[in-house]
């Protein structure tokens, strides 16, 4: 970053990649592609074979990942309007393994800076709030006019910003959940 210099390529998909995203880390890297497939890419090697492939992660596009603030889980979404969790350090199914409840594409989800809550933004206008543990929705928020395309929480993780079609930004605040 302080030079600018490109330091590597990787020929990593058959498709256009569409997503991205870092470890906190920084060690792994995760691509998700038009072809449904996920793979996941261990950085400190030379290697320029993926350490985990994901075949078939989506029935269509993998449009966003995101990965867990501790590093142990990988969170999908896809044009299949599904929300998957994935093992990191596997590439294996993770349990709840589909959050099903959107009506259209989820275009972008995002991990709370916590780790305990996943947002997702989708076409169905809506964005929701799901418990990472349990994979239940904890709060689903209406209001914008169009597909929604972005989220992303606050570093506290209070609130929640969102972004889409309707050329809004909108500012939610998230529920406090009470420890059990």
């Amino acid at each position: 970053m302080e030079t600018g210099e490109w330091i590597r390529t990787f020929q990593a998909h058959s498709s256009p990649v569409i997503s991205l995203s870092f470890s906190p880390d920084g060690q792994i890297l995760v691509s998700g592609s038009v072809n449904s497939t996920i793979k996941v890419w261990q950085l400190n090697e030379n290697s320029n074979q993926p350490l985990h492939i994901i075949a078939h992660a989506h029935l269509s596009e993998v449009l966003s990942v995101a990965i867990s603030p501790d590093g142990q889980t990988l969170v999908s979404g896809g044009a299949d309007r599904a929300i998957k969790l994935w093992n990191l350090t596997t590439g294996t199914e993770k349990i709840p393994h589909i959050l099903e409840g959107h009506a259209g594409r989820v275009w972008c989800v995002a991990i709370s800076p916590d780790g305990t809550k996943i947002a997702s933004a989708s076409a169905d206008y809506t964005v929701k709030i799901w418990d990472l543990k349990t994979g239940t929705i904890l709060q689903t928020f209406t209001g914008h006019l169009g597909e929604v395309r972005a989220v992303a929480f606050s570093p506290n993780g209070n609130f929640l910003a969102s972004g889409g079609d309707d050329l809004e930004i909108r500012l939610w605040q998230i529920q406090a959940t009470n420890a059990a």
